[in-house]
């Protein structure tokens, strides 16, 4: 894998991820605009990806779609918080019609009025969907309660009263004031070269204008609560805990994501063996830990029953206390190659290694190899695992999420004394 770099007169990046003997290729652009920006208008950004693909100025839907689908590659689109991606996956010859066609859906999407009414359905559709599955439910509330009154914590979708309001003129603003030359990257990986990734760059990317008009993504601010939803309609709760952690550009992210391994993936994981294995009350649990442009959230959870979700929190909170308590080299050295499978998965996989590339091109301005965050991963300690769940309990009071059927009690105490009695009560003051 060779990665090299250029970046165009009017601020435009261009990266180029070269795979030895590959035939295939991902081309993308990908622009810092996700649905942090939305601000009122919630759900724009993704609104806006969906219409990306409804024509352009010059093509209706399907000619996009019979281009792409006559070179038997194929087209389609991703919204996060921080950025939205535009891609094209197919043969490596394809990639002079790819990034023709990707840079017209985005810098010249029709955004026709009847096709948004029809899309606005769609979208719904997407909502309830979310709506109805409890775990999606339950970590949009804790992203809510993490970040309230941010569109950090809102859902990428949208509501229903916010996708019902949203206009064509609502969608060319968002177009107009984020989809600018500096805040995008063309990024192509597989058999392809960098020199003709800069000439096509060159020839359909350099003639944009740069707007005076930008909208930047407000700072996070971690609050933490308790986020209920009654739901008597399921047979099981759900209970999510969440603690602010590490940003993407944080070296102290690496020790959290393999402490989110060894914690929660696999069943020999010490939230399996304790919440499923020894005492029964969950069939799912698990851990996780997601790392954003300012922002950083570890957080475990598990599906069970209502009378249940007390102990089930209980022992999240004493597992991962023990984590912080005293090395675990075991869990460790399993968390660290669960990390390394899914690195050097993206290695070698072009759509992977494109996407981690241009992330961390986005989130703070450096080019991170999977290569680099395989080493980092490699370089990560028992101890500094140990202090990264130390640090999570210290660093603020938790986000805990229950839907379902959930109880009158204190479940941030719950938490707390589940710590203490691992640490004792000094090491949960805030």
């Amino acid at each position: 894998m060779n990665i090299d770099y250029s970046c165009l007169a009017n601020g435009l990046q261009v990266v180029s991820i070269a795979f030895r003997d590959f035939e295939s290729a991902v081309v993308a652009i990908m622009i810092r605009a996700g649905s942090r920006v939305d601000g009122a208008a919630h759900g724009t950004a993704h609104f806006l990806e969906h219409m990306a693909f409804k024509g352009t100025r010059h093509h209706a839907s399907d000619e996009i779609t019979q281009r792409i689908e006559s070179l038997g590659a194929t087209i389609n689109a991703v919204t996060g918080k921080d950025y939205t991606l535009y891609y094209v996956e197919g043969l490596k010859e394809m990639l002079p019609e790819a990034v023709a066609i990707l840079t017209e859906v985005v810098i010249s999407p029709r955004l026709d009025p009847e096709d948004m009414d029809v899309e606005r359905q769609i979208i719904l559709q997407e909502i309830l969907q979310a709506q109805d599955d409890a775990a999606v439910s339950a970590l949009a509330g804790l992203a809510q309660r993490a970040y309230p009154d941010q569109s950090l914590g809102k859902s990428v979708l949208g509501t229903p009263e916010t996708v019902a309001r949203l206009s064509r003129a609502d969608l060319m603003d968002f177009v107009i004031e984020n989809y600018q030359p500096e805040n995008m990257i063309l990024i192509a990986a597989g058999g392809i070269s960098h020199h003709d990734l800069v000439v096509l760059a060159n020839r359909f990317l350099d003639p944009m204008q740069v707007s005076s008009r930008t909208r930047k993504a407000p700072k996070a601010a971690y609050s933490g609560g308790l986020f209920l939803q009654t739901r008597s309609e399921l047979s099981q709760s759900i209970v999510a805990c969440a603690f602010p952690t590490a940003w993407a550009g944080d070296r102290h992210r690496y020790a959290v994501q393999v402490l989110a391994e060894a914690l929660g993936t696999g069943m020999s994981s010490p939230l399996f063996r304790s919440i499923r294995r020894d005492h029964g009350l969950a069939y799912e649990v698990g851990a996780w830990s997601e790392h954003g442009s300012d922002y950083g959230l570890f957080g475990m959870y598990a599906a069970t029953s209502a009378t249940h979700v007390e102990d089930a929190l209980r022992l999240m909170g004493i597992e991962l206390s023990k984590m912080a308590a005293a090395d675990n080299d075991e869990a460790v050295h399993r968390g660290r190659n669960k990390c390394l499978v899914n690195l050097v998965r993206a290695r070698e996989t072009p759509f992977d290694a494109a996407r981690m590339v241009g992330t961390a091109m986005l989130s703070f301005g450096t080019i991170v190899s999977p290569e680099d965050e395989i080493n980092r991963i490699r370089s990560v300690t028992t101890r500094d695992v140990r202090e990264a769940a130390s640090t999570l309990i210290d660093m603020a009071k938790p986000t805990i999420a229950v839907v379902g059927q959930p109880e009158p009690i204190d479940y941030e105490e719950v938490m707390l004394t589940a710590i203490r009695s691992v640490l004792g009560s000094t090491s949960s003051d805030r």
